[in-house]
């Protein structure tokens, strides 16, 4: 807002307020301002405010169950993956310790080369998961 002022040998000066202000709110001197406008209008922008702060809230807290739900759901999924990991690790090693097994007692009885093809497969496999990790 500025201010113009003549003086009396025709040179004129001018003067400059300005107020800047900065929030959710107009300031208590705009708020009068504006009741005076229109009665209530302090009140309707107070409601408004909370309301909007309201819904804010609850889109929060929504998106928050949101991410907390997705981060439950990835750790359930993660939990079956390791489960069936553990699964097919322990089903590998039976495996494996059968044909050992078996590989002996084929060894022991003198069939040599069953005993190696017993014992071949396994180790392929073996050999394969350390290869391909």
């Amino acid at each position: 807002m500025a201010k113009h002022i003549q003086s009396n040998d025709d040179s004129t000066s001018q003067i400059g307020f300005l107020a800047a202000y900065s929030g959710p709110l107009p300031t208590a001197e705009q708020l009068e301002i504006y009741e005076k406008i229109y009665p209530g209008a302090a009140k309707a922008i107070f409601d408004a405010f909370a309301e909007e702060q309201k819904h804010r809230h609850e889109r929060e807290n929504r998106e928050s169950e949101a991410n907390i739900e997705s981060i439950r759901s990835f750790n359930e999924q993660q939990s079956r993956k390791l489960r069936t990991d553990a699964i097919g690790l322990a089903g590998g090693t039976v495996i494996c310790v059968l044909s050992l097994c078996a590989c002996v007692a084929l060894a022991i009885l003198g069939a040599h080369a069953v005993a190696v093809a017993v014992v071949a497969i396994p180790l392929a496999s073996i050999i394969k998961a350390l290869r391909g990790k």
